[in-house]
């Protein structure tokens, strides 16, 4: 019994360790020239949309498409909206 608890306390350790990790590698390599090419393709929401269909496709895998939108939303290279968009053209990209 405390081997599952033990695992699944490591387990959460270790993803909220390695989604600060991807934020602050994010907003380090986060240049100015690399937050206007992400805001100037999520501006649009269609064009979000479709970009989060292509990673979608690409990825196959919600899970890390979400976790990578996320990382990218805390280190504000794209916007809520942006993310929200991506994110749902994600799931179709999935599906």
């Amino acid at each position: 019994m405390f081997d599952l608890f033990g695992g699944m306390i490591g387990g959460v350790g270790l993803f909220f360790v390695g989604m600060w990790l991807l934020t602050e590698n994010l907003k380090a390599l986060a240049s100015r020239r690399l937050r206007l090419i992400a805001r100037r393709w999520t501006k649009s929401r269609l064009a979000a949309f479709g970009i989060g269909a292509l990673a979608g496709v690409t990825t196959q895998s919600m899970s890390a498409l979400t976790f990578i939108v996320v990382s990218m939303a805390r280190s504000r290279l794209v916007s809520t909206r942006g993310a929200l968009a991506i994110v749902l053209g994600g799931n179709v990209g999935v599906t």
